[in-house]
């Protein structure tokens, strides 16, 4: 008999999402998980490997670590499809494109889950990732996104409550 745990967490999703395909949370979990594993293996390796101080390392060490995030995105726009109202599906496909480099498709992400962003601080990390968007694409930042930026805290350490609604699952 096998025991649960963290180790087990992605295989159970797995199963969970191949008896139930149409539960978004399911794929939000997947998401979290595959991100938060890959984070892990990266540090694990920035940390640990000597070569790591070399530049060369570290930029195949980030390539490898990108390379997961189009899983990541197609699990979080599965639930997308499912449920278009969740902001937490919004946010994580929309860091994804962000991390993708694919500036023009977290601008329009951000348009469209405008609707579905409610709570005050998923809005902030909606106006945060619309400005990092902006910056990088080289557009201008209007003051209405200025001002849904004030006051926001958001820690770039943690990923998952980035990618997450302060509503529970």
């Amino acid at each position: 008999r096998r025991q649960l745990g963290r180790d087990n967490a992605l295989e159970d999703i797995n199963q969970a999402i191949k008896l139930d395909p149409d539960r978004p949370h399911y794929h939000v979990y997947r998401a979290q998980r595959i991100f938060e594993l890959e984070q892990r293996k990266a540090n694990n390796e920035m940390h640990n490997d000597n070569n790591a101080l070399n530049k060369q390392a570290q930029r195949e060490i980030w390539n490898n670590f990108i390379k997961t995030i189009p899983q990541v995105r197609d699990d979080y726009k599965a639930a997308l499809h499912i449920d278009p109202t969740l902001p937490e599906v919004w946010l994580g496909v929309i860091g994804c494109a962000l991390l993708l480099g694919d500036w023009d498709e977290a601008i329009s992400l951000c348009g469209e889950s405008r609707p579905f962003v409610t709570d005050p601080t998923d809005q902030a990390n909606r106006a945060w990732y619309l400005c990092l968007a902006l910056t990088f694409a080289g557009d201008n930042v209007t003051e209405e996104e200025k001002k849904n930026m004030e006051g926001a805290f958001v820690s770039q350490g943690d990923w998952n409550r980035m990618t997450s609604s302060t509503r529970k699952l």
